[in-house]
């Protein structure tokens, strides 16, 4: 992105992860109305806000759980600028236990709205290393463990 120099760094910003101990991110961040969102391994959701292109040097809100075998990659359904969900799941349990799909409240990821832990129906597929929910038709599809789940408003 525009030439090697070998003579000073030229990176715009560094951000560190929440958890020195590790600091690995197996994920890339997901990106919705001016907020970044990013889960490391043993570490909790983070959300930065992007101005002028640069993230907040602190995070805007923290998710509450911490997800340890790989962190999460996050993904986002809105309806434009509005109703976003920043969707997750946490996968400590591969690959012998269900995965867990969480769903946070976009606009601050410290408000979690949904967790399929909480209702025994809602059992996802066993865990499977780095596997993302895909959203689509008001619909989250989960894969795992040899099958899909499907969730849903009815």
């Amino acid at each position: 992105m525009g030439k090697f120099d070998p003579n000073t760094n030229h990176v715009i910003q560094e951000i560190q992860s929440g958890t020195q101990q590790w600091n690995n991110f197996h994920d890339t961040p997901a990106y919705w109305n001016g907020n970044l969102y990013y889960h490391s391994n043993a570490d909790v959701l983070r959300q930065f806000k992007w101005s002028n292109g640069l993230l907040s040097t602190s995070p805007f809100a923290l998710g509450p759980d911490v997800f340890n075998a790989h962190g999460a990659t996050p993904s986002i359904s809105a309806s434009g600028n509005t109703n976003g969900i920043v969707w997750e799941l946490k996968l400590d349990g591969q690959p012998s236990s269900p995965a867990i799909l969480y769903a946070y409240d976009a606009t601050n990821v410290a408000n979690v709205l949904y967790k399929s832990s909480t209702n025994s129906t809602d059992t996802a597929p066993n865990a499977v290393k780095f596997t993302v929910p895909t959203i689509v038709n008001g619909k989250v599809y989960v894969a795992g463990g040899g099958q899909v789940a499907i969730y849903g408003l009815k």
